[in-house]
């Protein structure tokens, strides 16, 4: 299952947790690196959506778009609709099970095992459980 994104993160174990955000921050949001972040990764850039508005304005960012029948879709729908992305949102701590999970049970409904209800309420109920057995308090 695909859900985009990407992360540098910073973990404890880190020798340098200080630099290392430093940099995970200059990689995501400084001036200097945001041409390379938006460049296509065929010309040697990470293909990736800017994490810092600044880099709407940069040539590689409003370029049209190949693989999407050359439309300037970053411009036309990507940048439109960030301003719509909720900066509050958070990842629970067990999204990886709750992808995994869904993706097990949309498989059976789209192999007619189940109905896509059911394997919605499925995945709730295996997600609530697992989050339990993780020391959560969790309520539908």
């Amino acid at each position: 299952m695909v859900t985009g994104g990407s992360v540098q993160a910073v973990t404890k174990a880190s020798k340098y947790p200080e630099a290392a955000a430093i940099f995970a921050a200059f990689i995501n949001a400084s001036p200097a690196e945001l041409p390379h972040d938006v460049a296509p990764a065929k010309d040697g850039g990470g293909g990736l959506f800017p994490a810092a508005t600044e880099g709407f304005g940069l040539p590689a960012f409003k370029a049209k778009n190949p693989a999407l029948d050359n439309q300037p879709a970053n411009v036309d729908v990507f940048e439109e609709e960030s301003s719509r992305v909720n900066a509050k949102f958070q990842w629970s701590p067990w999204s990886s099970y709750v992808f995994n999970e869904l993706q097990t049970e949309i498989g059976r409904a789209f192999a007619g095992k189940e109905s896509v209800q059911q394997a919605l309420a499925n995945v709730q109920q295996q997600v609530m459980s697992y989050a339990r057995s993780q020391g959560y308090s969790v309520s539908s």
